[in-house]
Formats: structure tokens, C-alpha cells, sequence
């Protein structure tokens, strides 16, 4: 594939940005003799104001967009292509767990029966396998309490979707939203973070198997 990033930096600050702005755009196009026909968008915007005693209190905000284009007669798309959110970019869900659900077996879990392998249960987990829809949209306070430490209130809110962004049905039914506090210390290498965040009860449980790829022996797999 090919990939292109553009960015405006007018930040006065890259590791720790009080005042300016941000902006990127990210294209891919896959189809180089490959397996996978693709065009892949991800614009990305950010802005931050100070204000206060020596400019101690910072309100930042960040929207991040991105959608998938699949150009293959069976529609599939190449994973590393695909989105994932979670972690850093939205907190409470680990990183790459916000993502589209496929249910497999265990790992060690004992192989199908041969004479009748829908009859046993086999225990199962999800793995994320990402989406062709993305959109993330975070707001921060910070405050420079005292010295180099920086207190933090924050808000994230985030989908990935199984199809491309506009296309999936329903899909705010599947954008969740958290909140929370943060630590920040800063060293010469740039802050260390600490955030604590809680899921509110918005939204509907993840998708499981948006391929249709269901094994019905699996069982007792994780829904979070």
C-alpha cells in the first residue's frame, strides 16, 4: 500500500501544548499486486487554550475520525489497515479492545469431537479484529497545581464500527462514553500519566461475530 500523512502543527509545545492548534490528515490506498483492494481516510484535529495565573490551566480537545473503503468483491479488509481505539485514545477500555468482537477458543481448550463436534462445549474468549468506521472525541482539563505536578479531568467518547464510517446501521448505538481523573508529572522526557476512568451506561454491548463467523460450541466467553 501507499500511505500519505499531512500535517499543520501550530502548537507551542509538542509533548506539553498550553496554546495552538493541530491538524493531520492520513490516506492509504492499498491494491499494489496485493490481496486487498482499499482506500483508508483518517483526518485528526486538536486545539488548546491556557488561561489563568501564568497560564496554569489548560482545557485541551481532540476529534479523530477515520473510514475504511474496501474495494473487494467479498468486501474484506486487511486487519492492519482496520481501526482499534482503547487505551490512551479512549480510556477505560484496554488498548485495542475498543474494536469489533470475535468469538475463538480458548487457548489449550481440547480439539472438537470427531463423530459430533456440535455436541461439546468448548470454552471461549474474544479477540478484537477492528473495524472500517472510527470516531473519537476527547476533552481535558489540566491544572498546574503545584511545581511540576498537574491535575486532570477528562471526558473520551469513541466507536469503532465493523463497516465503513456512514455505513454501519445504528452505529451511535455502539458509542460509549467515560470520564475521569488524571496525574501528571512532568520530567524532561515529557509528562508521566496516571488516569482513572468509568464507563457510563450508555450504549449497547460491543458486537460480537459481526463476520457471522459463529462457532456454536464456544461458551462461557468474555462479553466485556
Amino acid at each position: 500500500y501507499l500511505e500519505q500523512t499531512i500535517e499543520w502543527d501550530r502548537r507551542d509545545h509538542k509533548l506539553e501544548p498550553k496554546e495552538g492548534w493541530y491538524l493531520a490528515l492520513s490516506l492509504q490506498e492499498g491494491g499494489l499486486g496485493g490481496v486487498f483492494r482499499f482506500f483508508r481516510a483518517m483526518p485528526e484535529a486538536r486545539g488548546y487554550l491556557s488561561f489563568g495565573e501564568e497560564k496554569r490551566v489548560t482545557l485541551a480537545a481532540k476529534v479523530k475520525a477515520g473510514t475504511l473503503l474496501s474495494f473487494n468483491p467479498d468486501k474484506e479488509s486487511p486487519i492492519l489497515a482496520r481501526f482499534f481505539s482503547g487505551g490512551s485514545s479512549m480510556r477505560w477500555f484496554s488498548t485495542r479492545r475498543l474494536s469489533p468482537l470475535l468469538e475463538v477458543p480458548r487457548t489449550g481448550s481440547p480439539p472438537p469431537l470427531p463423530t459430533a463436534p456440535e455436541l461439546q462445549h468448548v470454552d471461549g474468549e474474544t479477540v478484537p479484529i477492528g473495524g472500517k468506521g472510527l470516531l473519537e472525541v476527547s476533552v481535558e482539563l489540566r491544572w498546574n497545581v503545584w511545581g511540576d505536578l498537574v491535575l486532570a479531568v477528562f471526558s473520551d467518547s469513541g466507536m469503532v464500527t465493523w463497516e465503513a464510517f456512514g455505513e454501519a446501521p445504528n452505529a451511535f448505538d455502539y458509542f460509549y462514553t467515560s470520564v475521569g481523573l488524571g496525574i501528571r508529572y512532568r520530567t524532561p522526557l515529557g509528562p508521566i500519566r496516571v488516569d482513572f476512568a468509568v464507563r457510563l451506561p450508555v450504549g449497547k454491548p460491543q458486537r460480537l461475530n459481526p463476520t457471522g463467523k459463529l462457532d456454536p460450541r464456544i461458551i462461557d466467553y468474555d462479553k466485556s
